[in-house]
């Protein structure tokens, strides 16, 4: 039988890079403040991880998500 619980899941994290899930998974404050996020929000700096291009560039990406958008704030408000 189908359990829907177990069918569940954020579609969000289907389509991130896997750098940045990766790089995500590492930083446990990145990972809470992503969780925080709206699902706007969190699309768009999913969306922006798609334009990173290296792993020390991903990672500074997503050590700088508790500081601030690294690129420049795609909200135009502060964290």
């Amino acid at each position: 039988m189908h359990d829907p619980r177990n069918s569940r899941k954020e579609p969000i994290f289907d389509e991130m890079p896997i750098g940045f899930g990766m790089e995500l998974v590492k930083n446990p404050a990145a990972m809470n403040r992503f969780t925080q996020l709206s699902e706007e929000e969190k699309r768009t700096i999913v969306n922006g991880a798609f334009n990173v291009t290296s792993r020390e560039e991903m990672r500074a990406y997503v050590n700088n998500f508790i500081e601030g958008y690294p690129y420049g704030d795609p909200w135009n408000q502060a964290f």
